[in-house]
């Protein structure tokens, strides 16, 4: 069994182990835990963040 997990960076974990191991899984399966879209953008004048904006309205309407 599984006692402790030592990662290259972070804090060593030797509790709740199942919960990482799941959080690992998860991630490495390359599935979304959410299901949604991240519209990331900075805009110093405005014209990019009217342009994310009507990004993320046209992938609402998508679904």
């Amino acid at each position: 069994d599984i006692q402790t997990i030592c990662p290259l960076h972070g804090p060593v974990l030797n509790e709740n182990l199942g919960y990482y191991i799941g959080l690992y899984d998860t991630w490495s399966s390359y599935k979304p835990e959410d299901k949604g879209v991240l519209v990331a953008y900075a805009s110093i004048h405005g014209n990019t963040a009217k342009a994310a904006r009507k990004f993320a309205e046209m992938l609402r309407a998508k679904g």
